[in-house]
């Protein structure tokens, strides 16, 4: 298996992630190029690699002046940085292995449905009258820095509306979401 370049579309710059791509239109696109979103599973070993990193980089902290994560009031619709122009944001190795802005910058879409991290939750709301919410991995970038930052940043999720009558505080989150397409070889 290998993981292909982020998919970015000629939205505004080829420099920037396309966000605010709906996950049926994300998915469609992947399968075009004849691959798909990530599972989570694929999309944590692509960031925590098998050494298990805690972060794409290693085991450093996350820096906020490094990696474009918690905005929060200093958001502003052009948060969002031009792609693999972090320093820290990128897992080891030369060029052509190297994955760009798995932690920071936009989130992004994954093929499977939302879990909880805990064993026995009730996790009915997931498929539920039309909705579907599926993973959505990365650090956000439009939520304010909590006190302690994570420790491991290749490891945060969360869920996302992404196919029904989502509500209407979706598109708020979806504006800071991308994604990438896996394909095998």
């Amino acid at each position: 298996m290998s993981f292909a370049k982020p998919a970015w579309l000629p939205l505004v710059s080829m420099k920037y992630p396309a966000t605010g791509v709906p996950w049926q239109t994300a998915q469609a696109y992947c399968k075009s190029l004849h691959g798909s979103l990530p599972t989570e599973e694929q999309w944590e070993f692509a960031a925590r690699g098998t050494e298990l990193r805690p972060n794409p980089w290693g085991s450093q902290p996350l820096d906020l002046a490094r990696t474009a994560a918690f905005a929060g009031d200093k958001i502003t619709t052009n948060v969002l940085k031009p792609v693999a122009q972090s320093d820290q944001d990128q897992t080891p190795g030369d060029d052509t292995v190297q994955i760009n802005d798995l932690a920071g910058n936009a989130l992004e879409w994954t093929l499977d449905l939302y879990r909880e991290d805990r064993p026995g939750q009730d996790e009915h709301w997931v498929e539920e009258g039309g909705l579907t919410f599926r993973a959505v991995r990365g650090v956000p970038i439009a939520m304010a820095a909590p006190k302690k930052l994570p420790s491991q940043s290749a490891t945060y999720r969360q869920s996302l509306c992404a196919t029904g009558p989502c509500p209407a505080d979706t598109m708020k989150i979806l504006q800071f979401v991308g994604f990438r397409c896996v394909k095998r070889k």
